[in-house]
């Protein structure tokens, strides 16, 4: 793959990562759980689903929303952001497993986004 083609993909993987994770956290946020039971937090520090939410939507999403825009302007650090940002979204799916005790496709889909992110920016490095 060409760098050109390595660069547009490693955007299209950022931007996909920040508008989930910023629609997905704001989502948490609105409805306090996007019809995923409140038992699933017992084992966690949180009683509703609204603080995950914020992480979700600021560190996660805001993460990869900072990669997209640098990758856009093709600023120095736009490649290591990327990178940073897909470890965040990797963390972010195995802290979630490992907290709630339940793991379904999504979460294996996503762990596959950050881990993607991670590897394209790797390549353009």
């Amino acid at each position: 793959m060409t760098p050109a083609r390595l660069h547009t993909a490693l955007i299209g993987v950022a931007a996909f990562a920040a508008l989930s994770a910023i629609g997905g956290g704001i989502g948490l946020m609105a409805t306090n759980s996007l019809g995923i039971p409140l038992d699933y937090l017992r084992s966690t520090p949180f009683t509703t689903y609204f603080m995950p939410g914020v992480i979700l939507s600021v560190v996660v999403g805001g993460s990869a929303l900072a990669a997209t825009l640098l990758l856009l302007r093709h600023q120095r650090w736009a490649d290591l952001t990327a990178f940073g940002a897909g470890a965040i979204m990797a963390g972010w799916i195995v802290v979630e497993v490992l907290m709630l005790g339940q793991l379904s496709w999504l979460q294996w889909f996503y762990l596959v986004v950050g881990v993607t992110m991670m590897g394209l920016a790797i390549r353009n490095l």
